[in-house]
C-alpha cells in the first residue's frame, strides 16, 4: 500500500488552515446526515435507463412499421428524448422540498 503524505506541500504554504486539514476532513466525512444513495439513484440511474428501454422500445415498433427506411431511428431516438426529459421534470418535481416563506420578515420579500 502506498504511504500519503501527510505534510502540508507547496500548494498549502498560504493556507491558514494547513496544519488542521486533515482534521477539517475527517470531520466533513464523519458528519451524521441521511444517505444521498437514492437522489443520486433517482436523478441519474432512472433516466439513464428509462432512455435506453424506450430507445429500444421505440425502435423496434417503428422499424416494424417502416422497413428499410431511415427516419425510424430518428424518431425513436426524439420519442426516447422527450420520455426522458417528461421524467426527470416528474424527478424533480417529487423530489422538490416545498419552501416554508412564512418566518421571512416582510422587508426581506420580493417586491
Amino acid at each position: 500500500m502506498e504511504s500519503v503524505d501527510t505534510k502540508p506541500g507547496k500548494t498549502c504554504e498560504g493556507c491558514g488552515s494547513r496544519r488542521s486539514c486533515r482534521s477539517i476532513y475527517q470531520r466533513l466525512g464523519h458528519t451524521p446526515g441521511p444517505s444521498i444513495a437514492g437522489t443520486v439513484l433517482a436523478a441519474f440511474g432512472i433516466p439513464i435507463v428509462v432512455f435506453i428501454i424506450t430507445l429500444a422500445a421505440a425502435s423496434a415498433w417503428l422499424d416494424r412499421l417502416a422497413e428499410g427506411s431511415d427516419w425510424p431511428m430518428l424518431l425513436a431516438f426524439l420519442i426516447a428524448l422527450a420520455l426522458t426529459v417528461l421524467v426527470v421534470l416528474l424527478i424533480w418535481k417529487i423530489t422538490q422540498q416545498p419552501v416554508d416563506h412564512s418566518d421571512v420578515p416582510a422587508s426581506e420579500s420580493k417586491h
